[in-house]
């Protein structure tokens, strides 16, 4: 998968997701309509629920590593890592928008 920039990432995120979302230029915020909760801002690289909600629906194999500090993310063909630095858990959203990423990207 080639490197995307997080707008990118979050859009083939919401593509494998299934969901459509909107872009507002001026907030940066991505938005879409959950059947449930009404419009919600689509954030799963900052929000950890969509993060896991988007793991359990794509069926995502996560590993986190504390001996070396990373997350791994396997899906289909795909794998993920990224490295935890002083932030494990953004570490394991990014790395779970990237493995959804790479499967929107094929969709």
């Amino acid at each position: 998968m080639t490197n995307h920039t997080d707008k990118e990432l979050l859009m083939l995120a919401a593509k494998a997701y299934g969901i459509e979302v909107d872009y507002r230029h001026g907030s940066g915020a991505f938005y879409y309509d959950d059947e449930n909760t009404g419009r919600e801002e689509w954030g799963p690289l900052d929000d950890d629920g969509q993060a896991l909600r988007l793991a359990v629906k794509l069926g995502l194999e996560i590993n986190i590593c504390d001996q070396f500090g990373e997350t791994n993310v396997y899906a289909s063909n795909y794998y993920a890592d990224e490295k935890h630095n002083s932030d494990p858990y953004a570490a394991t959203r990014r790395a779970i928008v990237r493995a959804a990423a790479a499967i929107g990207e094929k969709l």
